[in-house]
């Protein structure tokens, strides 16, 4: 049983082809890649995380009007690479808005294909990039969207002291993913609820 929380709402679907059906890859608490835990030194909650399949090169949209934070656009690669180890997961090319109580993250993007800047003000929309291959991929081309905080609480961690496990308590940077509806989509979003709606 996941727990309750009041989703945020005004969002719109971050793509603007149309003629695209959406198409939830993978929805809430799926069950590849979108786990939690320890990433670039902070803790990431993936839970309200979801996969938008789309054809390679869509035009991605800004889901709200907000403000453009990072645009992160170097990687060529991805998980299905044929010289990719499965060991290091590569970068995914990705954008992140901010929206004032909230963000959002655009993830598996074409190397390059920013429309954007960070700091430029952005209304919901406006093309922000194109998808790509970089990053987890898996076999379905798609847009990695979430809404998602920053926070800072409390986290156990485990060290060694005289050779014995000790747990601490420390204060930690956390990426909270957040639950969301979009204002132009109705169908369901967790992830067993959209995968039975597309069969």
């Amino acid at each position: 049983m996941h727990e309750t929380i009041e989703p945020i709402r005004g969002v719109s679907l971050p793509f603007r082809d149309e003629a695209h059906k959406t198409n939830i890859v993978q929805g809430f608490h799926g069950p590849h890649g979108h786990n939690s835990g320890n990433r670039y030194g902070y803790y990431v909650d993936l839970s309200w995380a979801v996969d938008l399949g789309l054809p390679l090169g869509s035009l991605v949209t800004a889901a709200r009007d907000g403000c453009v934070k990072i645009v992160c656009m170097g990687s060529d690669k991805y998980s299905l690479d044929t010289d990719y180890d499965g060991d290091n997961v590569p970068p995914s090319n990705l954008i992140t808005v901010d929206h004032g109580n909230f963000q959002t993250l655009y993830g598996h993007l074409l190397k390059g294909s920013a429309h954007v800047f960070p700091g430029q003000r952005v209304s919901e929309g406006q093309v922000l990039a194109r998808t790509g291959l970089s990053g987890h991929v898996g076999d379905i081309p798609n847009l990695h969207f979430q809404v998602f905080r920053h926070e800072r609480r409390d986290a156990q961690i485990r060290i060694m002291r005289d050779y014995e496990p000790v747990i601490r308590t420390v204060r930690a940077q956390f990426l909270q993913t957040l639950p969301f509806e979009f204002d132009n989509y109705n169908g369901p979003l967790e992830h067993k609820l959209a995968v039975q709606d597309a069969a």
